[in-house]
């Protein structure tokens, strides 16, 4: 099984010089805990989680005058369609990230995350 086959197809894109509270407003709003940060000319250069942005208890203060670029993960690890899921999950694994971008060149055209892995786990183990 290939990431293909688990990829959300349409993550949450946001520019890094966005607020921190307005991203995790769309986070929210969404239902995503992954958001993947772009530069102007659309290119991946960073992830960030909830977790990063603080949180649902505290985090106010911590996205309090900041951009989602101050706090996000850069240069993120990434994988394309083909990537196995079994490479994914050990790529996570090895980076301590919950999710990877998934890009075709440098066109990203999802997002893989640990919750999809293990909904793949849980299908194939009922």
């Amino acid at each position: 099984m290939n990431v293909s086959d688990v990829l959300e197809r349409e993550p949450l894109v946001v520019p890094m010089n966005e607020s921190a509270g307005s991203v995790w407003a769309r986070m929210r709003q969404r239902g995503v805990d992954h958001v993947v940060v772009v530069d102007a000319k659309l290119r991946v250069v960073g992830v960030v989680s909830s977790d990063d942005l603080g949180g649902p208890s505290g985090g106010t203060h911590r996205r309090m005058g900041r951009t989602v670029g101050q706090l996000m993960h850069r240069d993120p690890a990434s994988v394309t369609v083909r990537t196995s899921v079994r490479r994914a999950a050990a790529l996570m694994r090895a980076r301590h990230t919950g999710c990877l971008p998934v890009l075709r060149g440098e066109k990203l055209v999802g997002l893989v995350t640990v919750g999809a892995l293990l909904s793949v786990l849980e299908r194939a183990n009922p």
